[in-house]
């Protein structure tokens, strides 16, 4: 009986590739835009819970592309 291997969907690769795009222009126009304005009060509840929820996603997809613990593709790092 063949393995069976984990299909990776290109849908949500593309997905997190674009959720991290997103994230590093954020954080290079914070980086920018910060020593200038910072943002206060909603502005940065507002952005904060945006880059938090982007996170939540991107670690949903990447718990979904790992291996499971008993797949022989998995690589444990110590």
């Amino acid at each position: 009986m063949a393995r069976e291997r984990r299909l990776v969907d290109h849908h949500q690769v593309e997905l997190a590739r674009a959720m991290l795009r997103n994230s590093i222009d954020y954080l290079e126009r914070q980086l920018g835009l910060g020593t200038l304005a910072p943002p206060t009060g909603r502005a940065l509840i507002r952005r904060l819970t945006a880059l938090r929820h982007q996170l939540s996603e991107l670690e949903q997809v990447l718990t979904g592309l790992a291996p499971p613990a008993d797949s022989p593709d998995r690589t444990d790092q110590d």
